[in-house]
């Protein structure tokens, strides 16, 4: 269960792209789910093809691939081209892991009470 939640914690801070698989869940803010037009990826895998030499998203090649909405969702997406891409936790504004955003994720995940969830004492 713990590496479950921090896997679905963890999100891509985009810096050059090379590292970020296209179809990668986890790289855009809005959507989990890539699907290209025509059902036609670029021959390249990495989400580096989409950004330019100077750091910004190729909104010409990301028009070529994705529906309006995608594109979209990937221009709210920042880039650092001076740095590699990593993992950052994405529950918290900073980007650390703390285990107060890990409990909270912890538990917006579950419906139903459980006997340490305080939603229970609410009702």
């Amino acid at each position: 269960m713990g590496r479950d939640l921090l896997t679905k914690g963890l999100v891509w801070k985009v810096g050059d792209g090379k590292s970020i698989q296209i179809t990668s869940p986890n790289w855009l803010l809005d959507t989990s789910i890539v699907s290209f037009e025509n059902n036609s990826p670029p021959l390249e895998t990495t989400v580096s093809y989409f950004i330019k030499e100077d750091g910004l998203w190729d909104i010409d090649n990301l028009n070529n691939y994705f529906d309006k909405d995608l594109v979209n969702s990937v221009l709210k997406v920042p880039t650092d081209p001076m740095s590699k891409d990593c993992l950052i936790w994405g529950h918290n504004p900073s980007g650390t892991f703390t285990v107060n955003s890990a409990y909270h994720l912890a538990n917006s995940n579950y419906p139903y009470p459980s006997s340490s969830n305080p939603k229970t004492f609410k009702s």
